[in-house]
């Protein structure tokens, strides 16, 4: 009862109300892998990516290959700038998923970050062939493309793909 009391206030917004039922969750049932990853969740989503990182790591180490908890530590290394940690975990993810694409995307974002600009546009190239329609994975190979100073396929990806209302993350950008 706890966990989804956790749960439901963290989709509605409330986020750290649903780290308090959480840790609640936790205190009577410390080793509850769904209540690990719950707790979790809300410590990344209040902004605490060390606790959340803790919680997520002994969700791995009870299932080596729960590809959700591996996927979230990836993005809490992200957040903590270790870009190699994140790299780790999110190719672990794509060993056990090849098809997951929030793990492609977290990827192409630690090779960026870390400088690596040619195996981020890979990454943001897979993710739109993971999902052609998602704005995010058009967004991130157009910004990569404009970073290259290609604005024309730059624009074109993002025209092609382009959602009603959405922004050009690369607007700034002069179009030479």
């Amino acid at each position: 009862m706890l966990f989804s009391h956790g749960r439901l206030r963290g989709r509605d917004g409330r986020h750290k109300e649903a780290l308090e039922w959480s840790r609640a969750g936790l205190k009577h049932h410390p080793e509850d892998t769904t209540l690990l990853m719950d707790a979790g969740l809300a410590e990344a989503q209040c902004g605490h990516h060390g606790a959340a990182l803790c919680l997520f790591e002994r969700v791995v180490a009870k299932h080596p290959v729960h590809e959700q908890a591996w996927h979230e530590q990836g993005k809490a290394y992200l957040a903590l700038t270790r870009f190699e940690k994140a790299i780790s975990c999110f190719r672990k993810v794509l060993v056990v998923d090849p098809q997951h694409f929030g793990s492609m995307e977290g990827l192409g974002h630690a090779y960026r970050h870390k400088g690596d600009a040619a195996m981020a546009k890979q990454c943001y190239v897979r993710c739109t062939q993971l999902n052609p329609t998602s704005a995010s994975a058009c967004n991130n190979l157009a910004n990569e493309l404009a970073f290259e100073r290609r604005f024309s396929e730059a624009l074109r990806w993002f025209q092609v793909r382009r959602v009603p209302g959405r922004r050009c993350a690369f607007a700034s950008v002069p179009v030479a």
